[in-house]
């Protein structure tokens, strides 16, 4: 069996590929990470305004929750902070 890890003109070659391929794996796999965790954030922020808004308002119309599933995450925190002085749904969501 031949170990190409010997071979003086194979071997840096092979390990540099390794390196670049575990470099873009794990460049890849933070990426995927960071977005994974923000679309958690995202369904948090909503599950706990869609709450706020139940709690304040009563029950949350469908236009409002599909509202709330459409928004970015700036929105439902801007959304969050607002309810705290809003007097209707309508004013909170605007």
């Amino acid at each position: 069996m031949i170990n190409l890890m010997e071979n003086k003109v194979l071997a840096p070659l092979i390990q540099q590929r390794f390196e670049e391929g575990l470099e873009k794996g794990l460049e890849q796999g933070i990426e995927q990470g960071i977005e994974q965790g923000r679309k958690l954030a995202r369904l948090e922020q909503q599950d706990v305004l869609l709450e706020q808004l139940s709690d304040k308002f009563g029950s949350v119309p469908p236009w409002a929750a599909k509202q709330l599933k459409t928004a970015s995450l700036d929105d439902l925190r801007t959304w969050a902070r607002r309810i705290i002085r809003a007097a209707s749904l309508e004013e909170t969501l605007r």
